[in-house]
């Protein structure tokens, strides 16, 4: 089985689109009302975020976001807000390749999944990765 890990330039990214988003769809519905599919692809046609696909045999198997974020202290970290599909379970080196290779590239020190489920956080162990934050949040009443 062939893989590869290819980004998709912004000016293709309408062409692709309707493949990605049914892979991102998942991710997107459990970001707490955070994104929304049209944001996700408003971002990513600003070049606020970079959209990355893993193909197997010429099929997109996995979709996923990239951006970065620089803090007040100066770190700068690849965050990766968005996942959805299989691949990244089925070429895991590669993908971390490609990811190691961006954060580099772009004067990161580290890389950070965002909102990642429990699920996520057994799988990536093993990589290298670890859990870095809990958020919690408390919904507040609407007032009659």
């Amino acid at each position: 089985m062939t893989t590869a890990v290819v980004e998709i330039p912004t000016a293709l990214l309408p062409v692709f689109w309707d493949k990605i988003e049914v892979l991102l769809a998942p991710a997107i519905r459990r970001s707490n009302g955070e994104v929304t599919t049209e944001s996700a692809k408003r971002r990513a046609l600003a070049g606020e975020t970079t959209i990355f696909v893993i193909l197997s045999e010429a099929q997109i198997i996995c979709a996923y976001t990239l951006e970065i974020l620089t803090y007040e202290s100066g770190l700068r970290a690849l965050a990766m807000p968005l996942v959805g599909g299989a691949g990244m379970l089925k070429i895991p080196t590669e993908m971390m390749a490609s990811l190691e290779g961006v954060a580099k590239r772009c004067g990161c020190s580290e890389i950070r999944g965002m909102s990642a489920r429990a699920g996520w956080t057994r799988t990536l162990e093993p990589l290298g990765w670890t859990l870095g934050h809990t958020v919690v949040n408390y919904k507040l009443k609407e007032e009659s």
